[in-house]
């Protein structure tokens, strides 16, 4: 079976990273559109036929290019992820990030699916007592998409959220909240996560609320492109605020979680996930469904065609 699912879309770069005329410039000038090297600058400068690179569809899709890393006749543009709210500046502000993690790309879904590691991981930032009892459900597949949930009973927020409340409430500390966490899961590894609070018993639309997304590219089978974003419903013209969740955000990823996801990739190697009989909790519900399903893919994918890709 392949270390990843190839026909499917991953995050390759943020656009603004390439710009248009750039990308277009770096294929165009030494290949054509099919991947046939066009020129060859020494004697002759006759272009032997085998030189050719292999090509791969590309797409740009809400302020990120996307790679499709096998059959490029198959790019279903309709399977690229809806993140439309980082190009709405009128509901939302973005904050992005990018880390390179030491850790295969799988456990970084199964960490992002995790409803359970917030509270543990994230225990003196995003955490907060209530999502120790918090109840976690996933309901019925929509398309290829997978959902878990996890609904919190009332407590106070974490540090992270504390500070978020006070921003858009003049500095008011927020009292008991309900928690809620909502994450959507499409192949190959492209999380999507509402998470908000609002006061006991109230409508949401009273709390706060951030739009998050998770993009794993695999590099190696050890290691990870990671590409982050949150995405707020308020203080949208607040640019210490943005600098305020960026840094809180990459400090969260990369001194809580990046840590310990490189520590469980050394202990494991390359170990079939599967095989070391890992002890599931009932926290663990959205990504063994995830864990499962992606494995479905992938033994299909395997069992059909080659389909292409870039293994290392």
């Amino acid at each position: 079976m392949s270390a990843y699912l190839k026909n499917a879309w991953y995050a390759a770069a943020w656009s603004h990273e390439v710009g248009r005329q750039l990308l277009k410039r770096i294929i165009m000038e030494q290949s054509d559109a099919s991947g046939k090297c066009v020129y060859n600058p020494n004697g002759n400068q006759v272009v032997p036929a085998a030189a050719r690179l292999r090509t791969y569809a590309l797409a740009e899709h809400n302020g990120i290019l996307w790679i499709w890393p096998g059959d490029a006749n198959r790019a279903d543009l309709a399977q690229l992820p809806d993140l439309s709210y980082m190009e709405d500046p009128t509901r939302y502000a973005p904050v992005t990030g990018y880390l390179h993690v030491r850790a295969n790309y799988r456990y970084i879904t199964d960490n992002v699916m995790d409803n359970a590691h917030v509270s543990t991981v994230h225990q003196h930032t995003l955490g907060c007592e209530s999502f120790l009892r918090a109840t976690p459900h996933v309901k019925p597949q929509e398309g290829d998409t997978i959902w878990s949930y996890m609904t919190c009973p009332p407590g106070l927020p974490g540090a992270i959220w504390t500070e978020i409340w006070k921003a858009e409430h003049a500095g008011s500390a927020p009292g008991p909240m309900d928690h809620w966490v909502e994450i959507g899961w499409k192949p190959g590894a492209t999380v999507m996560q509402e998470t908000g609070m609002t006061p006991v018993g109230q409508p949401r639309e009273h709390g706060i609320v951030t739009l998050n997304f998770h993009l794993m590219t695999p590099e190696t089978q050890e290691t990870t492109h990671y590409f982050w974003g949150i995405c707020r419903t308020f203080q949208l013209n607040n640019s210490e605020l943005d600098e305020q969740m960026k840094l809180g955000a990459a400090y969260a990823f990369s001194q809580e979680d990046e840590p310990m996801l490189a520590a469980i990739q050394a202990e494991s190697g390359s170990q079939n996930f599967w095989a070391m009989k890992p002890s599931l909790i009932a926290e663990d519900i959205g990504l063994t469904k995830v864990r499962r399903r992606m494995d479905e893919l992938m033994r299909a994918e395997t069992a059909s065609t080659d389909a292409g890709g870039f293994d290392r």
